[in-house]
């Protein structure tokens, strides 16, 4: 899924085995433009993200590529998602939060963070700038935060995430995050380790773990009078 604009909603979908292919890529990816706002990403599922072959760069779950910033990952499940990338892979931008998810058997949860050499942020300093970037004296009331969009502190935001037999919590400086109340655990905490992920997990677990309950089994596809051939294997 390839996202541009502002104030999207992306929530309750399952993405499972995608990425399979290419390469530098997420089950979700958004690009080059720091004046993207307000995108939420909440209640999705990531399975089996990415093969690992042949990469230049990675295969993730939810890729904010080239100083896509300002965005909000909330209550996501990530199982067996990124190759390289991981969960949720940041090229560069800045002050995304990542809160209350779920990393479960990921090589890394979160990969990358804030820079300052993408070329990127040149283009966005510059007398003028691309014309989908967007910094109009509207623009800037609506989205007050673009009016420090070049002022530090630069750092990405990382809150309450249950990070679970994964190989990193984070393949970065931590210096570049702000870091509270993540739980990071090698143990099994009574998640399916199979092909599956155990969607009746309770809530007692998520809680245990910090976290608000996600609601696993409200994700994805539902029975529906409208969707022909529901319960057909093909």
């Amino acid at each position: 899924m390839r996202v541009e604009g502002n104030d999207h909603i992306i929530e309750w979908n399952e993405f499972r085995k995608v990425v399979l292919e290419s390469d530098d890529q997420g089950a979700i990816d958004m690009w080059n433009n720091p004046t993207y706002r307000g995108v939420v990403f909440r209640h999705n599922l990531f399975a089996d993200i990415g093969d690992g072959s042949n990469q230049h760069a990675g295969q993730g779950g939810i890729r904010l590529d080239d100083v896509i910033s300002g965005m909000t990952v909330y209550g996501n499940v990530f199982h067996r998602a990124g190759r390289g990338f991981g969960g949720v892979q940041m090229n560069c931008g800045r002050d995304n939060v990542i809160d209350n998810n779920l990393f479960l058997d990921c090589p890394v949860a979160v990969s990358g963070g804030y820079a300052n050499w993408n070329g990127s942020w040149q283009s966005a300093q510059s007398p003028q700038p691309p014309p989908e970037f967007i910094m109009s004296d509207l623009y800037r009331s609506r989205y007050p935060e673009l009016n420090r969009m070049f002022l530090p502190p630069f750092v990405n935001h990382m809150w309450r995430n249950a990070i679970i037999r994964c190989g990193k919590d984070i393949n970065w400086s931590p210096d570049v995050y702000d870091r509270t109340a993540n739980a990071v655990r090698g143990e099994d905490p009574g998640f399916a380790s199979g092909n599956d992920l155990n969607r009746r997990t309770s809530a007692e677990l998520f809680t245990a773990l910090g976290l608000r309950p996600i609601a696993i089994d409200e994700i994805g596809l539902y029975d529906d009078p409208t969707r022909k051939g529901w319960n057909e294997s093909n």
